[in-house]
């Protein structure tokens, strides 16, 4: 039986099939079962859609093979058949979406988590499906977090694989990125693999190891980049640097 999303766990159908051992599953979870390239997944009580939209931008603007779909309004089991396993794949994951798996991305990013959908779940069953995103993933994967979020931060402890955070406040913990709001500008090691700086950089990448960050002439070999100030002309360069003393 394959349930749509926000369909209730409670519904008699599926206390039927589940007492007659039907295996229950989701359009989600077989497309990441049957995906044949690393995932992304991005999720978020806001800004999930504004970034699953902005990372498949990214990966249009570097010519990348990619598909984007899931919560954003676009099928995953009709993207299919366009997928290699060098295709970047951008999800969006909606809470109702992350119910039903037991599989993570490769890739997760979760935005920020406060109180959303309080009508029909209590505030840690929300919290808990947002942490579905990661809870499978294995040592080698990696958690993109808002560092600025308090219950995003208090995920960190919690991966199973390699944290990234951001932040637009400053000082962040070992890998991520740090957007100064006042410049345009970010900092950050070549973590996701095309380093995340100049404007409009974001920590959350496509595929496994192989993020996708961008800037104004950024490089994604040496995690460097150029100045990508609005309206600035100096085409001064810059280093990725330590967030430790940024």
């Amino acid at each position: 039986v394959f349930v749509s999303q926000g369909v209730p766990d409670d519904l008699p159908a599926l206390a039927a099939a589940r007492a007659r051992g039907v295996p229950i599953s989701t359009m989600l979870e077989l497309f990441l079962d049957r995906c044949p390239a690393p995932v992304t997944g991005i999720t978020g009580s806001a800004g999930k859609t504004t970034t699953t939209a902005l990372v498949g931008a990214m990966l249009d603007a570097a010519e990348q093979p990619h598909v984007v779909g899931g919560n954003i309004g676009v099928g995953l089991l009709g993207l299919l058949p366009e997928v290699t396993a060098d295709t970047r794949v951008v999800v969006e994951m909606s809470h109702t979406q992350l119910q039903r798996i037991a599989r993570s991305p490769e890739l997760a990013c979760v935005t920020n988590v406060t109180p959303n959908h309080l009508d029909r779940f209590s505030w840690d069953e929300y919290v808990d499906l947002k942490r579905q995103i990661f809870r499978y993933q294995r040592a080698e994967d990696r958690l993109v977090l808002n560092y600025d979020n308090d219950v995003t931060r208090g995920f960190m402890d919690e991966a199973p694989g390699r944290v990234t955070t951001t932040s637009l406040r400053g000082r962040i913990p070992g890998d991520g990125t740090i957007l100064d709001l006042r410049t345009g500008l970010a900092w950050g090691a070549a973590a996701l693999g095309f380093a995340a700086t100049g404007a409009g950089a974001t920590g959350a990448g496509a595929g496994s190891t192989r993020g996708a960050g961008t800037g104004s002439g950024g490089n994604s070999k040496t995690g460097s980049g150029f100045c990508g100030t609005t309206g600035c002309g100096c085409n001064s360069r810059l280093s990725a640097k330590s967030l430790n003393s940024s």
